[in-house]
C-alpha cells in the first residue's frame, strides 16, 4: 500500500511538471495559476522524496 501512495505522489509531481514544462514552450496560464502548478509539482515531488524514505526505512532498515 505504501508503494502505491509513493508512486502516487510521484506520478502527479511528474503530470504536473509536464504542464509546466508545456507552459513555457506555448504560455497558456496565468502568472498565479504557474506559481500554483510550479508549487504543487515541488509539494507532490517532496512528499513522494519523504513517502519512499519512509517506506525503505521501515520495510528494510528497522524491518
Amino acid at each position: 500500500m505504501e508503494i502505491l501512495i509513493v508512486a502516487c505522489f510521484l506520478l502527479v509531481g511528474f503530470l504536473l511538471s509536464i504542464i509546466q514544462e508545456r507552459h513555457l514552450v506555448k504560455p497558456f496560464l496565468s502568472r498565479k495559476g504557474f506559481t500554483v502548478v510550479s508549487l504543487a509539482s515541488f509539494s507532490f515531488y517532496l512528499l513522494g522524496a519523504f513517502a519512499s524514505l519512509r517506506f525503505l526505512f521501515e520495510k528494510f532498515i528497522f524491518g
